[in-house]
């Protein structure tokens, strides 16, 4: 039975000799349940098949401080969206030299602060932020190298969510990069590398060389005709991970030779550092998600299997653009399949669907289904205030114990975070 990565002693779903069910008796529901035994596997792979490569942690597929901890331990660098971002990955000890920032719509003083903390990688993504680098640089008297994010001209024939020959609100468009940089003026800010990530979610080994090998002679042309240095090149991630047991896992081995083979192709001496941004490839499959049958109710041909938690906690499934995540009944394992259900949460909205269509061995109230797969883009991507619930615990299996990485927490206990203003108090 494949379980993504998770045990069974053939009834029950196993981690660390317990079985899930006894860890949801402790912790209760809902519940995201992290395995570091995965992580810690996967970040080896990744090290032992791209050993040319810095590898850079996506935090935005889980910023939970323990699993940054973890990986920032394993020495690993971090890419980062936003100021919380920077200063959780500080804190949690991602050195200084290996924080790389990116994403659109940075703030004057987002610049300037990773300026003076000494971030040495600034993805640089539109015509002003290239201007407010140099004006920030400028005022400081302090020479920055930037590097450049471009939105590749093509499109990659195999990708989830595609980022580059499309529209976008990501980087520069590589049509329009070499005019942008030959006429920007500078003093203070030098270019020395590209960024361009390609798309997410890919299991096609072809596709994956196919936009190294594009990024690499893309990165190569530009700084020739602009006239800079080529230090560096980011070329993205998007590494994916299976979600449907037709699924194929990408052969890590094979593909690592493959890239390396045809970079040191393209440039045979005084090679840039290389960069590999990934998130869902490291922590995907470490993670469960953890809810609780309530009830199940028939209408009109389908059968509702109705759980204490919905979008507001797993948001997820219920993108336009997302995959169903495969998910089981923790202690059925081994039972016969019933019938084909449709698992909702408590929430009043017609949207609350964790899965639309999904064969189960008859679920009945107090059951507890896993989600699979819910490690990367799970707690993070929820709008967990949404309808005043209550929230998840996380918890976190390490070196043979559990630890609760982040408590429960009602919305009751959310409301200490929020006033009212006294001339809105209540005189009763």
């Amino acid at each position: 039975m494949n379980l993504f990565n998770w045990e069974s002693d053939g009834e029950s779903l196993l981690i660390g000799g317990k079985t899930v069910s006894s860890l949801v008796k402790q912790y209760g529901t809902p519940l995201y349940l992290y395995n570091t035994n995965v992580i810690v596997d996967r970040i080896n792979q990744i090290k032992r098949e791209f050993p040319e490569f810095i590898v850079l942690y996506s935090i935005k597929s889980n910023p939970n401080m323990a699993i940054c901890s973890l990986i920032a331990k394993l020495g690993l660098g971090a890419a980062i969206a936003s100021m919380g971002e920077f200063d959780m990955a500080r804190k949690v000890g991602f050195p200084i030299q290996v924080i790389a920032v990116s994403g659109q719509g940075k703030r004057y003083e987002e610049i300037e602060k990773y300026i003076t903390a000494g971030v040495r990688t600034i993805y640089l993504e539109s015509e002003r932020e290239i201007e407010l680098i140099e004006e920030i640089s400028t005022k400081k008297h302090v020479s920055v190298s930037a590097m450049i994010r471009i939105t590749p001209f093509s499109r990659l024939k195999s990708a989830h969510e595609q980022m580059g020959g499309v529209p976008s609100q990501f980087g520069i468009p590589e049509e329009c990069i070499t005019n942008i940089l030959t006429k920007t003026k500078k003093m203070y800010t030098s270019f020395i590398g590209t960024h361009a990530y390609g798309g997410s979610q890919i299991l096609d080994q072809e596709t994956l060389v196919d936009h190294f090998l594009m990024v690499a002679n893309m990165s190569k042309r530009i700084a020739t005709d602009v006239g800079f240095k080529l230090q560096c090149i980011n070329f993205g991630g998007g590494f994916g991970v299976p979600y449907d047991l037709i699924d194929l896992p990408l052969d890590i081995k094979m593909l690592g030779a493959r890239i390396i083979e045809a970079l040191h192709e393209i440039f045979p001496v005084n090679r840039p550092i290389f960069y590999i941004e990934l998130g869902r490839y490291l922590v995907a499959e470490s993670g469960i998600f953890l809810t609780e049958v309530l009830d199940i109710k028939h209408s009109k041909g389908i059968t509702f299997v109705i759980t204490d938690s919905g979008i507001n906690n797993f948001a997820r499934p219920a993108m336009p653009w997302a995959m169903q995540h495969p998910c089981s009944l923790v202690s059925k394992l081994s039972e016969p399949k019933t019938g084909i259900y449709r698992i909702v949460g408590s929430l009043c909205q017609p949207s609350d669907v964790l899965c639309r269509e999904i064969a189960l061995a008859d679920p009945q109230p107090g059951d507890i289904i896993a989600f699979f797969n819910t490690g990367a883009y799970g707690y993070t991507m929820s709008p967990q205030l949404y309808h005043s619930k209550i929230m998840p615990a996380e918890v976190l299996y390490h070196q043979g114990d559990f630890y609760v990485t982040r408590e429960r927490l009602t919305y009751e206990e959310s409301l200490s975070h929020q006033s009212i203003p006294q001339p809105l108090q209540s005189n009763s």
